[in-house]
C-alpha cells in the first residue's frame, strides 16, 4: 500500500512537471513574425507602401523600379492584411495581402495596375 502510494505521488508529480514544461515552452517560445516581400516590377518608383493589419499599419517609403524590401509584423494568431501603394507621380493601387498566421511569408508584385500576392506557407505547414 505504502508503494503504491509512493509511486502514484511520483507519477503525479512527473505529470505536474511535464505539463508545466509544456505551458512554459508554450508561453515563451519564438513567434516568427508574417514578412511580406515587396517588389516594384512598375515602371515608376513608388512613394510609399501603406500595409494595414489587424495590429496596426507598416509603413515602407522610397521603392525604386526594380527594387524589392521586405517589411515584418508579429501576427499574434490569424490576421490579414492589405497593402495600399502610392506611386511617385501620385496614382495610388490597393490590393494583395489576404488571410496570414505568424510565420508565413508573401511576396506582393507591384505592377502598374495590379498586384500580384505569392504565399509561401511555414515549413511546419
Amino acid at each position: 500500500m505504502r508503494r503504491l502510494r509512493r509511486l502514484l505521488l511520483i507519477a503525479l508529480g512527473l505529470g505536474t512537471a511535464f505539463a508545466v514544461a509544456g505551458a512554459a515552452w508554450l508561453m515563451l517560445r519564438p513567434i516568427p513574425p508574417v514578412t511580406v516581400i515587396v517588389k516594384n516590377t512598375s515602371g515608376k518608383p513608388i512613394a510609399s507602401v501603406r500595409l494595414e493589419h489587424e495590429r496596426g499599419v507598416e509603413v515602407l517609403e522610397n521603392l525604386a523600379r526594380g527594387d524589392a524590401k521586405a517589411m515584418r509584423f508579429n501576427a499574434g494568431g490569424e490576421t490579414s492584411y492589405r497593402l495600399r501603394v502610392r506611386f511617385a507621380d501620385g496614382s495610388e493601387l490597393a490590393g494583395g495581402g489576404g488571410y496570414a498566421e505568424a510565420g508565413y511569408e508573401f511576396s506582393e508584385t507591384i505592377g502598374d495596375s495590379a498586384i500580384k500576392t505569392d504565399t509561401r506557407l511555414p515549413a511546419s505547414y
